[in-house]
C-alpha cells in the first residue's frame, strides 16, 4: 500500500477482507501497522524459517506486547528501545 492514497488504502484493505473466508490471502510486508489493520492470522519468518504463527489478537495477547516488539524479539533477540 506503500504509495497509494488513503481511499485506495482503504478499498484494498476493503478488497482482501472481503476474500476472507473463501479465499486465502498473502501479505508479505514488514510494514507491522498494515499488518493490524489487514490481518487475522500472522506468520513471522526470520532467516527463512518460520518463528511464529498465530491468530494477531491471540499473539498479541499472549506476549503482551506490540506487534513491534514481538517482531523484534524474534527476529533480532532484542526488543524495541523502551520497552
Amino acid at each position: 500500500t506503500v504509495g497509494l492514497d488513503p481511499k485506495q488504502i482503504i478499498e484494498i484493505r476493503d478488497l482482501m477482507k472481503s476474500l476472507r473466508g473463501e479465499h486465502t490471502v498473502i501479505l508479505s510486508t514488514h510494514i507491522l501497522s498494515e499488518v493490524q489493520a489487514a490481518c487475522t492470522t500472522v506468520l513471522i519468518i526470520n532467516e527463512g524459517r518460520i518463528v511464529a504463527t498465530d491468530n494477531l489478537e491471540a499473539m498479541l495477547q499472549k506476549e503482551s506486547r506490540s506487534l513491534e516488539d514481538i517482531f523484534l524479539k524474534l527476529t533480532t533477540g532484542s526488543s524495541a528501545v523502551g520497552a
